[in-house]
């Protein structure tokens, strides 16, 4: 027992140096994308209540959550991959595991040697709140499918734009509930990135002028208002055009800029989505709206 105690706090002690937890006076805590790996946490069971909306998705909850019936919230989380998972092709295969832990979550952790699973801890307070549960795992869902434990989004200079992505993914994922209650959740929670969006003239200019501030790493990492402004520019699109999620698996490994990352990512996703992340580069980095 003392030896786990001790563990536990070495864990902690070593988790708050790598990297800061935001949280706003409404106690909402914001995703933090540095990602360490499996055997930086104690490890749990992945036996808990699991359920597979598909046969390429498992979704599994552990026993951290330390709930009498897990069901509720496997349930919740099936709900949430479900809007976008819904939408890639061929049913990929992912098998995730998800914990609890009010400190360290929302956190996506990268596997270790063969582990054939991705491991997510939330932080959703409380234990059972719809709202928060479906925003945050949707984010690391998002990760998930992003192939992050390729990308490695926390030592590149674009790990801004991964976080912006998967900022997007939780938007998505709310408004496509169609349930007011949920769309107001998250508008609210974003509003002053809404309205920073809705001042903006030239989105093109107007990303560049942030772009090198944003490649700084400690800097991209935690400019969430700026994250949410290019997931809200960007949302539009993947409402109309929701197919876009299947370009993710393919974001490239690079440190290039903005304007060449989607030239490398145009070349390595398939011919049929081609059109749609022309419309996103002139989303980004032109002047246009059209979608």
């Amino acid at each position: 027992m003392k030896a786990n105690l001790l563990g536990r706090k070495k864990w902690i002690a070593y988790a708050l140096v790598a990297f800061a937890v935001s949280t706003t006076c409404e106690g909402k805590v914001l995703h933090d994308s540095a990602k360490l790996t499996e055997s930086d946490f104690p490890q749990t069971e992945p036996s808990g209540s699991a359920s597979t909306p598909s046969s390429g998705l498992q979704i599994t909850v552990d026993e951290s959550w330390h709930l009498d019936n897990l069901d509720n919230v496997a349930s919740i989380l099936n709900e949430t991959a479900s809007y976008i998972y819904s939408h890639l092709r061929d049913s990929p295969n992912f098998q995730v595991v998800v914990g609890y832990d009010r400190e360290m979550g929302p956190i996506s952790l990268y596997r270790n040697g063969d582990q054939q699973f991705d491991r997510v801890l939330l932080s959703n307070t409380p234990l059972e709140y719809r709202p928060q549960i479906m925003y945050q795992f949707s984010h690391e869902f998002c990760h998930v499918i992003s192939d992050y434990n390729r990308i490695r989004s926390t030592d590149s200079k674009n790990e801004w734009f991964h976080e912006a992505l998967c900022e997007l993914a939780s938007i998505f994922v709310l408004h496509s509930t169609e349930e007011p209650a949920l769309k107001k959740y998250i508008d609210d929670y974003l509003e002053e990135s809404r309205d920073t969006l809705a001042g903006i003239e030239d989105f093109g200019t107007w990303i560049s002028s942030k772009e090198e501030g944003l490649r700084t790493r400690a800097a991209g990492r935690h400019d969430r208002k700026t994250n949410a402004v290019v997931a809200y520019r960007l949302h539009p699109l993947f409402k109309q055009y929701p197919a876009l999620w299947n370009t993710l698996w393919h974001l490239p490994k690079s440190d290039s800029t903005l304007a060449v990352y989607i030239e490398e990512w145009k070349q390595a996703i398939d011919d049929q989505d081609s059109p749609l992340l022309d419309r996103l580069q002139e989303l980004l980095l032109g002047t246009s709206d059209k979608l």
